[in-house]
């Protein structure tokens, strides 16, 4: 008898985490400042704000749009790359035993990997340059870098770009 109502407990607390879990708001939400412009990225060349602030025409946002899936796509297995090695270091560095000369060659890795990273974004962004009109590049806020550079994270504002928001200040010199 004991063993079939912890057994009914348990079933019991499962169905109500589950049933939680079913009702509650979407894991991902727009940040509050975004309000409608929200389109379920960070991508400051993404979603109706941009369309508008910029005067992109249909063409043009079409373009822009398989322009970054196209980059997306060819850039998987790098990011994927990328992660990976992040989650390496950082497990060496966790690791009492690990040389130092086996963490600064991670590091390296990291570095080259990120390098390239790079250069994927400059021919990404000088690509989705040449879809804009000179007064549409004028337009560009500051601190808006054609859909990087803005991604959620530490002292990163994804709503800056849409907003029109000037960049937040350079540190103070020490």
């Amino acid at each position: 008898m004991r063993k079939i109502l912890s057994v009914l407990v348990v079933i019991v607390a499962i169905v109500f985490v589950l049933h939680q879990y079913a009702v509650s708001e979407p894991f991902f939400e727009p940040p509050p400042d975004m309000g409608d412009q929200w389109d379920g990225g960070p991508e400051c060349m993404k979603g109706p704000g941009c369309a508008l602030q910029l005067g992109l025409t249909a063409d043009q946002a079409n373009s822009l749009r398989e322009l970054r899936q196209a980059f997306m796509q060819d850039t998987a297995s790098l990011r994927d790359s990328l992660r990976t090695k992040r989650m390496e270091l950082d497990r060496l560095f966790r690791d009492a035993t690990t040389k130092d000369a086996a963490i600064a060659a991670k590091g390296k890795e990291l570095s080259a990997l990120r390098e390239e990273m790079a250069q994927k974004v400059m021919e990404y962004r000088l690509k989705a340059r040449k879809i804009l009109t000179p007064e549409q590049l004028e337009k560009i806020p500051a601190g808006c870098h054609l859909g990087f550079g803005m991604g959620p994270g530490p002292g990163r504002h994804p709503a800056r770009c849409q907003k029109g928001l000037p960049p937040p200040p350079p540190p103070a010199p020490m």
